[in-house]
């Protein structure tokens, strides 16, 4: 407790420096749009979340939300990103040229998905070299960067392992009265205009995401309310999004509806039995966290959660760093055009690292 007390003295990169030395755990976020960042640091984690009065941060790992980890708030503070100058130094390896494996991989994924429907998001890892001690200077630039989207970064003293990133997609967030989230899916290149039409297999992929939420939703006995399909932008790129939301019961347990959802079709596939053993059994790496889920949980026991997506992952005492980023797959992808997709992904991060 005595070196989380001396926290309150130092600067904000003193705090982080101190945390990566002193293997105290820690999570540091800014929820879209919102002015300012968190902070929250401890030096313990938890595999239980008692809400409400439970105050701190939850991440959880692809397809195992039992397995989440809980870091309660013993120490907390708003942090300034206002001051972010020129990029982290970092390098990141995005081959010229299509990875054979990933497009064989992806052409055996169509051709299955062509016989029995659906989609599957299948992903790829780039490799990347950063100093961990550069890490608040990235994610200051990650939230300059991208003011919409959910900017994350968490540091787990157990394993050494740090994870940030910039997620664009709603997983649910639980205000008190109403569930929200939202179903995206669907990619291309931003357009300069809102009005472009978008292709059908884009249409059709996030179509599934929507209509299997709905039907998630209602298997809970909840009532959700959506509209059409527009398109939002994230960075360079832009994906179709629907606005879905529930009135919440009285005495609902939303954190239930949280661990189903997790993980959705946008990052695993409309068959999630079939979508994971296809992921476990070709994508190169197990993903850990990507595609999983993070966010703060308040003390009247409210959440945001946000799907870890846009993200990398390195050890606090190495500079050797992995990036994630995955599409869906249909029966109309085009394994060439999917390549393309996951590169441009990835330099969600390369653009502020500086490849």
């Amino acid at each position: 407790m005595r070196l989380i007390s001396e926290l309150k003295l130092l600067t904000d990169h003193e705090v982080l420096d101190r945390c990566l030395s002193g293997a105290l755990n820690f999570a540091m976020y800014r929820l879209p749009d919102a002015r300012s960042a968190r902070l929250i640091v401890s030096e313990i984690v938890s595999d239980e979340i008692n809400t409400p009065c439970s105050a701190g941060f939850v991440i959880a790992p692809f397809a195992d939300s039992s397995r989440a980890i809980f870091i309660p708030c013993r120490y907390e503070r708003t942090l300034d990103y206002s001051d972010a100058i020129g990029p982290a130094q970092a390098e990141i390896d995005i081959p010229a040229c299509p990875d054979l494996s990933y497009i064989e991989a992806v052409e055996r994924l169509r051709v299955i998905l062509k016989e029995r429907g659906g989609k599957t998001v299948f992903s790829y890892r780039f490799n990347a070299r950063m100093n961990p001690g550069q890490i608040f200077s990235a994610f200051q630039r990650l939230c300059a960067a991208y003011p919409s989207a959910y900017i994350y970064c968490w540091h787990l003293a157990e394993s050494g392992e740090i994870w940030i990133g910039a997620s664009p997609e709603l997983l649910l967030a639980d205000d008190g009265t109403s569930l929200h989230t939202v179903s995206l899916a669907g990619t291309r290149p931003a357009t300069a205009s809102q009005d472009a039409s978008w292709d059908e297999k884009n249409i059709e992929e996030q179509a599934l995401v929507t209509d299997y939420i709905v039907s998630l939703f209602r298997d809970f006995g909840l009532n959700p309310v959506y509209g059409a399909p527009v398109s939002r932008r994230a960075g360079h790129i832009e994906h179709l999004c629907t606005q879905i939301s529930a009135a919440l019961p009285y005495g609902f347990k939303p954190m239930q509806v949280a661990e189903a959802l997790s993980p959705t079709p946008a990052v695993c596939g409309t068959d999630k039995d079939f979508s994971i053993d296809y992921i476990h059994r070709f994508e190169s790496a197990p993903r850990r966290y990507y595609g999983g889920y993070s966010g703060p949980v308040y003390p009247d026991g409210t959440f945001s959660f946000y799907v870890t997506l846009r993200c990398a992952s390195l050890s606090a005492s190495g500079g050797s760093a992995v990036i994630y980023a995955g599409g869906g797959i249909t029966h109309a992808s085009v394994p060439e055009n999917e390549w393309c997709e996951i590169c441009a992904k990835a330099r969600t991060l390369s653009y502020v690292f500086k490849v």
